[in-house]
C-alpha cells in the first residue's frame, strides 16, 4: 500500500454530491414497499416538520463518506473497517455537499496495519453537518 495514503496528515480526495428531491427519494425508496409519509420522501410531511424541504437521510451522507474512503482504501473499507459519526445538522434538497477526511493515526491493531481517519460533511454554507472517524485494516 501508498505510505502517503497512510501517512499522518494524508488528507483524501473529497467527494461532492449535489443534493437533489431525485437523490434523496431514490435512496429512500430503495427498497419495494417503504413508502410511508415521511420526511424523506413526503414534501408535506417535511413541511409540517418544520423543513422546506425534503431531508437526506443520515445513512446517505454516511454512504457518501464511505465512497470517499472506498475511492483510497478500496477492500479495505469493505473488508475489515469500522466507522463511526454523529449527525449535526439535518441536510435539505438543494444543498451540496462536501465529504472530507485526513489520517490523524497509523498503527498495528491486531494482525493488521490501520488507519484512522477523521471524516466530516459540510454543507454549501461550510457549516459541519456531519462528523467522524474511520478505522480502516489496511
Amino acid at each position: 500500500m501508498d505510505s502517503k495514503i497512510t501517512g499522518i496528515g494524508y488528507e483524501l480526495p473529497p467527494v461532492v454530491k449535489e443534493v437533489t428531491d431525485e437523490t434523496i427519494y431514490n435512496y429512500s425508496m430503495r427498497y419495494s414497499g417503504t413508502y410511508v409519509k415521511m420526511i424523506h420522501v413526503d414534501k408535506a410531511s417535511a413541511q409540517r416538520s418544520g423543513f422546506d424541504g425534503l431531508v437526506l437521510q443520515a445513512s446517505q451522507t454516511l454512504d457518501f463518506a464511505n465512497e470517499m474512503l472506498f475511492k483510497v482504501y478500496r477492500k479495505g473499507v469493505i473488508d475489515n473497517s469500522s466507522i463511526k459519526a454523529v449527525f449535526i445538522k439535518p441536510v435539505l434538497s438543494g444543498d451540496t455537499l462536501t465529504i472530507q477526511g485526513k489520517v490523524k493515526d497509523n498503527k498495528t491493531e491486531g494482525p493488521y496495519p490501520c488507519v484512522t481517519v477523521d471524516i466530516w460533511a459540510d454543507n454549501k454554507s461550510n457549516e459541519k453537518v456531519m462528523i467522524g472517524e474511520a478505522v480502516i485494516a489496511i
